[in-house]
């Protein structure tokens, strides 16, 4: 008979816990990408002079807005500096869409900042612009932002219900790699809020088809950790077992050591709950070594208070 996870189980909500729902660190490649264009439409304005277009002064608004979104999450003050310059710019040329977004984009650097009321306010004035001009996408993203501000809010089935309105929206529009996006979300709320592990699983699920279909790995290997995490808690455990070593799997040939860090001492936990004391301290002692090497002293700790207390199961005590 399987024993309960009991405090080994606590890493596993510290990781899971700690999971933004606005995504991931900075994308380098992305950002310098956008920096060059940025740079190329500012030589070509320039040369242009009188002769430049409004069009294409959107092309920079738009251009400005995807730069803010790269670094709300990790600068949120260099997100809200692109976010104003898109903002007066697009007021100039009188460009509706770029208003919206730059109401959307100062809407989560307020969040990030935990300024909800601000937030609010800015994403009822992007909503109410999207909606006028039929903005589809701009709407989706609304309520998507909207839902996380719920959820951070504790207002989880407020959220939950925005994020099904963001996901059909994104259905209509056809993006299938936002609809993977909101699944996974829809999927942390019932695990992490409503505590329903069963339609969790349900959305991950969704998203993991999502995500294979689009070649997404460190995304696939996300949903597989997601999902081990509910069979684990409702003691599943040779299922939470199979999607934390398919986790593993994924994080490796992505080479992300964070989630090779969580998911090796995950399969650890799970052993250990098994019994399978060999196996569970083979993968604390792995967990150890990356958390030492990537200097995280906080899963050092967890590492060894795992491992000793596999040590003194497999030793009978």
């Amino acid at each position: 008979m399987n024993r309960p996870l009991k405090f080994l189980s606590l890493f596993l909500f510290a990781i899971v816990s700690g999971t933004a729902l606005y995504g991931q660190e900075i994308d380098r490649q992305k950002l310098a990408r956008k920096l060059e264009r940025l740079k190329q439409f500012e030589a070509n304005r320039q040369h242009q002079g009188s002769n430049s277009s409004p069009l294409s002064d959107s092309t920079k608004a738009d251009i400005l807005d995807s730069i803010a979104q790269i670094y709300w999450l990790s600068k949120p003050d260099t997100a809200y500096f692109f976010a104003q310059q898109e903002l007066a710019l697009s007021q100039q040329i009188g460009y509706k869409k770029g208003i919206s977004n730059s109401y959307n984009a100062i809407a989560v650097v307020n969040e990030i900042n935990k300024n909800y009321p601000m937030a609010e306010e800015y994403f009822q004035k992007s909503l109410k612009i999207s909606e006028e001009i039929g903005y589809k996408t701009g709407i989706a993203w609304t309520y998507n932002n909207m839902a996380i501000l719920d959820a951070e809010s504790g207002r989880y089935k407020e959220a939950a219900k925005s994020f099904l309105v963001a996901r059909q929206l994104f259905v209509e529009t056809g993006d299938e790699k936002k609809i993977a996006n909101v699944d996974q979300c829809i999927g942390q709320i019932y695990k992490q809020y409503d505590i329903n592990y069963d339609e969790s699983k349900k959305y991950y699920e969704r998203a993991l088809i999502a995500y294979q279909k689009l070649g997404d790995i460190g995304n696939v290997a996300f949903t597989h950790f997601n999902i081990g995490f509910c069979y684990g808690s409702q003691a599943s455990y040779p299922q939470a077992l199979d999607h934390n070593l398919l986790a593993l799997k994924g994080y490796e040939e992505v080479r992300d050591d964070r989630g090779i860090l969580n998911s090796t001492e995950s399969i650890g936990v799970l052993y250990d709950a098994m019994h399978y004391y060999p196996e569970a301290i083979k993968y604390y002692k792995d967990a150890l070594k990356i958390a030492s090497r990537i200097m995280d002293s906080a899963m050092i700790y967890t590492s060894y208070c795992n491992l000793g207390g596999a040590y003194l199961h497999n030793s009978n005590f």
